[in-house]
């Protein structure tokens, strides 16, 4: 009985966290491809492999380029490949945000071994329509 409680306890759970997912978080449809300009050291620790990116983000917002807030959102972290998204709102009516992906890929074989920038992607948020990440937002 207690088995058969904690399956389906599980299995809502798993229903409950996929219903309530964040739009952001959804597959990009026709993201721009970014040149990867300096790749850093392997890093062990997640949250601070992203800081590179972050900060230079950060600074567009301090300039004043980019409006805040900034939003940094871990969409997928799974054993070898992470993803790691970065909101910035934009002023715009059919664009909400500028999205920058960033997929990070775990070295093992690496000194020392850790997360990797293996690719950078960029595209626009849609501010209304069913499709968060649609190629032509209404």
């Amino acid at each position: 009985m207690r088995i058969g409680v904690t399956i389906s306890f599980l299995a809502f759970g798993l229903a409950a966290g996929h219903a309530a997912a964040d739009p952001r978080c959804e597959p990009l449809e026709s993201a721009e491809t970014l040149p990867l300009a300096y790749l850093d050291r392997p890093d062990p620790i997640a949250s601070r492999v992203a800081a590179s990116i972050e900060d230079a983000l950060l600074a567009d917002q301090i300039s004043g380029e980019r409006p805040a807030p900034l939003v940094k959102l871990y969409c997928r972290i799974g054993m070898t490949q992470m993803a790691v998204r970065f909101v910035q709102p934009l002023r715009d009516d059919s664009l909400a945000a500028m999205v920058t992906e960033a997929i990070y890929d775990w070295r093992p074989e690496a000194e020392p071994p850790g997360w990797q920038l293996s690719a950078l992607h960029r595209q626009p948020l849609c501010a209304r329509g069913d499709k968060p990440f649609a190629p032509l937002c209404p």
